[in-house]
């Protein structure tokens, strides 16, 4: 083995050898026929390393395995699949559009069932006191307005004509006597009456077209109140809530009537 300080002369020497050849080639003729060979045998290698590499590349690219559609479209830059960079389908805008109109519309839904949810309390109440003001008022009314004063009228004519008005509630005024209510009953009901007289001197003649001595010289029309045959002119006699008023028609002077005259 060589020692370190002979191993760097050794090296030393090999690189001065290694100049003095290079210089040598550089300052050389470039027609010698030296040079020239070497120029020949360079190209010479030259092609031959082109060849072979040419050879070489077929093989290599056969070799390489050929990328799939997906796969070549994901090799693509990354950039390429960047939101700011790439535009959205047709499908992926109409979904966002109806996706935006959905909600749109929910929230459309929405405050309408909220204003409905906010305006049926208010009428609710509102009705509530209109009902409640009606009930009131109903309540005072029937407490001021006086109880309707009503008597049962009846007409019943022989046993040949039978009723001619069944018992009916009639409505009475302060100050009525018979007579006043037979007319407007009559009237009301469109049954024909006549009379003759005022007040004390008044006489009835006929209703219904049944006069007075029709069924005889004892036949005419009289008057019972609560079951009794006053002796008194019905342009008279009042009447009172409750009374019990009919008008019969006698053949016998009320005696087949059970009258007992006053």
């Amino acid at each position: 083995m060589l020692k370190k300080g002979n191993t760097q002369l050794y090296f030393l020497a090999r690189v001065l050898i290694v100049l003095s050849l290079l210089v040598g080639c550089s300052t050389a003729p470039a027609n010698t026929p030296a040079n020239t060979g070497k120029a020949v045998e360079t190209s010479a290698l030259t092609q031959q390393a082109e060849q072979k590499q040419a050879e070489q590349m077929p093989t290599a690219q056969a070799s390489a395995p050929a990328l799939s559609e997906s796969q070549a479209q994901t090799a693509q830059p990354a950039a390429m699949n960047h939101p700011s960079q790439s535009k959205p389908i047709p499908q992926k805008q109409e979904k966002e559009k109806n996706n935006a109109s959905s909600q749109k519309q929910e929230r459309e839904t929405t405050k309408a069932v909220a204003a409905a949810e906010r305006t049926v309390p208010v009428q609710a109440a509102a009705k509530a006191t209109v009902d409640h003001a009606k009930t009131k008022k109903a309540q005072q009314a029937s407490e001021t307005s006086p109880a309707k004063k009503m008597v049962s009228f009846s007409i019943v004519a022989d046993k040949e004509r039978g009723t001619i008005l069944s018992p009916t509630e009639v409505e009475i005024q302060e100050g009525d006597t018979v007579l006043d209510v037979l007319k407007r009953v009559t009237r009301e009901k469109k049954i024909q009456m006549e009379y003759r007289g005022v007040k004390a001197t008044a006489y009835v003649e006929g209703i219904d077209n049944l006069y007075e001595f029709d069924r005889g010289s004892k036949s005419g029309w009289m008057y019972r109140v609560n079951g009794v045959f006053p002796n008194k002119s019905a342009g008279i006699f009042p009447v009172k809530a409750g009374d019990k008023i009919e008008w019969l028609y006698t053949v016998d002077l009320g005696r087949d009537l059970g009258a007992k005259l006053e």
